[in-house]
């Protein structure tokens, strides 16, 4: 099995954009809940250990306070800092640069210094997301290669007998 880093001197950043003011972006409400179940098993000392101190959650940030975050925690990583993002992708038709959207993105009018993830890291990320598969709290989370949601499913559960179980619908 393959070591973790380790988590003492670890740092992680959940970013997650599920609204937009931009009616072109479409919402994405599991967004929110998969950031939370994310969350948890960082933290969870089986999956990694994280220590709720060394992992910031922004859901639904503005850019700036997304690059302080970034910036912050990049400065108190000694190991590793794991900077995961939910939300829409876009390709820009000019600068064929992969622009990641926060809630006030407006597509159509970003500039050339905006936050963007260079072409040369692009196949990475995209390689890493198109990876990512695990079920979360609203059902099974996995993303195309432009790193948005495959599925759209809801699952409905129920507690019974002391357990959530899945409701067929």
């Amino acid at each position: 099995m393959t070591e973790l880093s380790n988590p003492a001197r670890s740092r992680a950043l959940l970013i997650g954009a599920h609204s937009f003011t931009d009616p072109d972006l479409e919402p994405l409400p599991a967004v929110a809940r998969n950031l939370d179940r994310l969350a948890e098993l960082l933290r969870d000392p089986s999956v990694w250990g994280l220590a709720a101190g060394h992992l910031s959650v922004l859901a639904e940030p503005e850019r700036g306070q997304t690059l302080e975050q970034v910036g912050r925690l990049a400065e108190e990583a000694e190991d590793t800092l794991l900077v995961y993002y939910a939300g829409h992708g876009f390709v820009h038709e000019l600068s064929n640069e992969l622009y990641l959207a926060l809630p006030r993105t407006d597509p159509r009018h970003i500039s050339p210094r905006g936050t963007t993830v260079p072409s040369a890291e692009r196949e990475s990320l995209r390689a890493v997301v198109g990876d990512v598969d695990f079920d979360g709290a609203m059902g099974k989370v996995g993303f195309d290669a432009n790193g948005d949601a495959l599925s759209q499913v809801v699952t409905v559960y129920r507690l019974s007998g002391g357990a959530w179980r899945a409701v067929e619908t």
